[in-house]
């Protein structure tokens, strides 16, 4: 009849949940929703690209993971039967899908502050560090960086982000002209928004703030311009750095700071073109460092080591890595472990302690019994009293074999200790797939490394440590493969080899001009690979960008483009450095 009606509504909610527990996988997830109900169509009728399907990609790492997703939806359809073969046709449809995230943290593409929720021009993946053992993520708990690709430094997402949905409007007319047989015309608006939800990583790098993808609000979480921020800061202290740069303080992750001493006589000896294995031969290299470093007190190593501190917060580093190994008895090792402690303590560099007994075998023992000296007596003494977080190991011909190496990094992860080691410096003797295969940190120097070797620490997600001060030090042409390494999608690391023999440099800065000139890095990776990428190799994720919530390490420079720091070489450039908020130089 005329006027007759026929109303339709309804909706439905989807709730997806995936638990899973102590797992590796890799693989997709397909998130199908209900139909769409509105007049009546099917997926494929409807061929909008996102309210009825939706996929994204999952990867599952050994941590457990609840992966939630919410999709709901509600429709009304009103059909008016104006006449009795002609139909009018009204509906309204909307549907909201919410982000897949796991709460727990771990890997997936849509997890807010870890990934690219949009297909992967860019992505970091972190390993979770559950820091406060509630077993729920919250912001900070990113662990090591995985692995990264695209971009240059972090990735924030927008914080006006909402949830992507659909919006449609319909309004047909239908009219039979047989039966089973008629024509239908319409029109149909629908919207989709936020389908494209994270702004460009890909921005060219600022040296003002780390490449992110939004306005970066600063340590105090204010968003503005200087005037705007000058007008709400109030009491702070405003402190005028036009026409500089200014980085998060640079992050070296690998020295060896506490030493005794110096190597003037190796430096003369290689001038004369000796290499570095006659040097040592002859009694000199590492093994005189040792005999210093013994004969020193702790308090004579605190005062030379205090010095070369004050050298790394000159050139802008305001955190390192520093390895012991110079001592090579138990007595001697933890004395110089208990001088990083002091540093920690009296001096603003912050110092990351690394364990490395097995630096070179005494004169007088054989290899087999340090090694079992290292095993049995040392790692145990310094996981009890807590002065190193990691364990290195010097794995080269006429050093540490494959196996020696195995027995110690292996012995030293059951004992709770994160997992370095010098590898493949002068010959390709297969130490970065044992870094692989043992799950380590990083596989540090690499100069030999080959392609199997690139491979292994990509599929395990170690991070490479390159550092082209010992290749020039030393007088070597061998630098590492840096540009494959990243190629491969690996997180490259810079850092100095900070060592009184083979790479006597403190600064950062010169390390930038190697990477640009000898390993071709651009100077935004090679930026990118002294700070945030370094700080993630030590398992600091508070550092090594400059962001809200972050801490306030900070490095200005006199200059006005971040690439002139790699370009100029042999010049101080530093104006200011910060560390945790309080200016030390």
């Amino acid at each position: 009849m005329r006027g007759a009606q026929n109303l339709r509504f309804g909706g439905g909610i989807t709730r997806i949940q995936d638990d899973v527990i102590d797992a590796f996988a890799a693989g997709t997830l397909t998130f199908q929703s209900f139909p769409d109900f509105l007049l009546g169509l099917s997926a494929a009728d409807n061929g909008t690209a996102f309210s009825n399907v939706f996929s994204s990609g999952y990867n599952i790492m050994p941590n457990d993971t609840q992966l939630r997703l919410w999709d709901g939806f509600a429709y009304i359809q009103d059909d008016v039967k104006l006449k009795s073969r002609l139909t009018l046709n009204l509906g309204l449809r909307y549907e909201r899908l919410s982000h897949a995230g796991d709460r727990q943290g771990d890997d997936t593409n849509f997890e807010l502050r870890t990934a690219n929720p949009n297909p992967p021009v860019w992505q970091r993946r972190y390993l979770w560090n559950d820091m406060n053992g509630d077993r729920l993520w919250q912001p900070g708990e990113e662990g090591r960086l995985l692995g990264a690709l695209g971009g240059g430094g972090t990735s924030t997402i927008a914080p006006g982000l909402e949830d992507a949905r659909t919006e449609e409007v319909a309004t047909w007319l239908e009219r039979e002209l047989a039966a089973n047989l008629g024509v239908r015309g319409g029109f149909v608006w629908r919207t989709e928004r936020q389908l494209s939800q994270l702004l460009n990583a890909n921005q060219p790098f600022s040296g003002f703030t780390v490449p992110v993808t939004v306005p970066d609000p600063g340590a105090d979480g204010i968003v503005g311009t200087s005037d705007e921020i000058e007008k709400k800061v109030r009491d702070a202290e405003i402190v005028d750095l036009s026409g500089r740069v200014v980085f998060p303080g640079f992050v070296d992750a690998h020295t060896h700071l506490v030493f005794a001493g110096n190597r003037l006589d190796d430096f003369e000896r290689r001038a004369r073109g000796e290499s570095y294995e006659q040097i040592a031969k002859a009694g000199g290299g590492i093994w005189s460092t040792v005999e210093k470093t013994r004969a020193a007190t702790e308090d004579e190593l605190f005062a030379q080591t205090k010095k070369h501190a004050g050298w790394f917060l000159k050139c802008g580093t305001t955190t390192v890595e520093a390895k012991s190994g110079y001592g090579l008895t138990l007595d001697d090792e933890l004395k110089i472990l208990r001088v990083m402690q002091r540093l920690n303590q009296e001096t603003p560099l912050e110092v990351v302690p690394t364990f490395l007994g097995a630096h070179a075998v005494p004169r007088d023992s054989s290899a087999g019994e340090y090694v079992d000296l290292v095993i049995n007596e040392m790692l145990p003494r310094v996981a009890k009293e807590r002065v190193a977080e990691f364990c290195d190991v010097f794995c080269e011909l006429g050093y540490f074999d494959v196996e020696q190496s195995r027995k110690i990094l292996s012995a030293a992860k059951k004992l709770g200790l994160k997992l370095r080691g010098h590898v493949d410096q002068l010959t390709n003797s297969g130490g970065a797939k044992l870094m692989a295969e043992l799950g380590a940190a990083t596989a540090d120097h690499l100069e030999k490394t080959d392609e199997q070797g690139i491979a292994a620490l990509k599929t395990a997600n170690v991070q490479p440590v390159l550092l082209p001060g010992s290749v020039y030090a030393l007088g070597s042409t061998s630098y590492p493969r840096a540009r494959q390494m990243i190629e491969a999608g690996l997180a490259v690391v810079l850092a100095t080899d900070f060592n009184p023999g083979s790479s006597p440099t403190p600064s950062i800065p010169m390390i930038l001009s190697l990477a640009c000139t000898q390993m071709k890095m651009s100077p935004a990776e090679a930026i990118t690979a002294s700070t945030i990428n370094a700080a993630y190799s030590l398992n600091r994720g508070d550092i090594g960008s400059l962001e809200a919530g972050k801490a306030a390490n900070v490095a200005v420079f006199d200059c006005g483009d971040y690439r002139e720091l790699a370009y100029w070489f042999g010049l101080p450039q530093t104006h200011t450095i910060y560390v945790r908020g309080k200016r030390v130089r």
